[in-house]
């Protein structure tokens, strides 16, 4: 039998949205200066041993829901003192240095003593290109002064609300 009524059918979709997951919602990338001067390298070293290079992942620190992982957004550094810079990242990869200090320089490389990539698949790489003169004398760990946030969307466009944080740190080794 047909019907002549028109029947009226309601379909509800419910986008979720990408959330930085709770149980890591920050990075640490760790390098280690030694890596200049091999001969340098103590036995009492972390396990497994720094290198001059980290890689990581932010795609590891959302919940990227039904959607997946799209791309990273953009980068904002914060500094101790002065106004945030934010760099619009969308299908693209960043590069942007630091000087010995641990100041930000921007993409400008000149006598930088390290970088931080981040390309938009998701990946960041810090890489310490020569040693860092941040706390003085001595063996320490030195945190790179300023905030790192990273943001990120997923395929339908959906932007991650509160950013993943990245660390900076640098063993600043002693000859």
């Amino acid at each position: 039998d047909e019907i002549d009524t028109p029947v009226t059918v309601t379909l509800r979709v419910v986008d979720d949205v990408p959330v930085l997951d709770a149980q890591k919602p920050s990075d640490t990338l760790t390098v280690e200066d030694e890596e200049f001067t091999p001969a340098t390298d103590e036995t009492t070293d972390a396990t497994p041993d720094y290198t001059k290079s980290m890689v990581g992942d932010f795609r590891d620190n959302v919940d990227w829901g039904a959607d997946d992982f799209g791309q990273v957004t953009r980068v904002v550094f914060t500094p101790e003192e002065g106004a945030p810079v934010e760099l619009d990242m969308r299908g693209s990869s960043l590069t942007v240095y630091f000087a010995q200090d641990g100041s930000y320089q921007g993409t400008d490389a000149t006598a930088a003593a390290a970088s931080l990539e981040v390309t938009s698949g998701g990946t960041y790489t810090f890489t310490l290109l020569k040693n860092m003169l941040i706390s003085g004398d001595g063996e320490q760990m030195d945190t790179l002064p300023g905030t790192v946030s990273v943001y990120g969307e997923d395929k339908d466009g959906d932007e991650i609300d509160t950013p993943v944080t990245v660390t900076l740190r640098v063993v600043d080794d002693v000859p």
